[in-house]
């Protein structure tokens, strides 16, 4: 064993992760986790942290990877975990009875289901967890948005599965642009953004961070510049140090639509 291992029925009660990069792709929490006997030794190094609620909209079928079957000897939780941390387009676990659903669903430990639940399980876990969300706490707004479904509150609402129709997209205008307001004043060191998976919509942004609700009155956060991220990519912006204020906003400067998939906005 490990020096400083967690016996593992701890590891369920952790609510602090940490977050690296795995090589397979993923995002997970590495707890080290002594094992019972018997246990496999693998189970010991890789346990995706970040309960989230455990039923989602139908689109979920969409973002749909693969199903094991469990060993109802063993913990649930690990093994699922496992066959998730192997998988590289695997962000989310989902376990009900002995049977382990994994998913490409970008979900946050905030998010809070929809009026339309259609998978439901008895637990899931993300691996799409940062501490210090400020983003649950945003009013947000927008230029005129491509239809109702694709409105302000999506770039916030904490899930992401399939192409836009998770997403806060503009119509096609002259420099279009979203806003959050945090409601009173925060210093921020990073923003986490999912922009579309086919990358459209995301390039020549301009990101501004302060106290004033007027956009152009607050100081440069970050740039994005002209070429468009890649397929699939998350963007993580750091400006040289955290920056105070209360209102975020995100700016294309032509004729253009804007797409905002997801926003994580971490507190200093």
């Amino acid at each position: 064993m490990v020096k400083g291992q967690k016996p593992i029925e701890d590891c369920a009660l952790a609510t602090t992760p940490i977050i690296e990069d795995h090589p397979h792709g993923c995002l997970v929490g590495r707890m080290g986790c002594s094992l019972p006997s018997g246990e496999n030794p693998r189970d010991s190094v890789i346990y995706i942290q970040g309960h989230v609620i455990s039923s989602f909209p139908s689109e979920m079928s969409t973002c749909f990877v693969q199903t094991f079957q469990l060993d109802s000897a063993r913990s649930k939780n690990i093994q699922c975990g496992n066959y998730c941390a192997m998988i590289a387009s695997c962000r989310l676990f989902c376990i009900k009875g002995d049977e382990c659903s994994l998913f490409k669903t970008w979900v946050t430990a905030e998010y809070n289901g929809t009026d339309q639940d259609f998978y439901g399980f008895t637990s899931c876990y993300t691996s799409w967890f940062f501490s210090k969300n400020l983003a649950p706490l945003v009013v947000p707004t927008m230029a005129t948005p491509n239809s109702a479904s694709l409105a302000e509150y999506q770039a916030i609402k904490g899930f992401f599965c399939y192409e836009f129709y998770s997403c806060s997209v503009t119509k096609f205008m002259s420099n279009p642009w979203w806003k959050g307001d945090l409601q009173m004043t925060y210093t921020v060191s990073t923003l986490i953004v999912k922009p579309r998976d086919d990358s459209r919509d995301f390039s020549n942004v301009e990101i501004r961070f302060g106290n004033s609700p007027k956009i152009s009155e607050n100081p440069v956060f970050s740039i994005y510049p002209g070429t468009k991220p890649p397929a699939g990519s998350v963007i993580t912006f750091k400006p040289p140090t955290p920056m105070e204020g209360r209102y975020l906003s995100f700016q294309r400067f032509s004729s253009c639509a804007l797409s905002v998939c997801e926003v994580q906005i971490i507190e200093a």
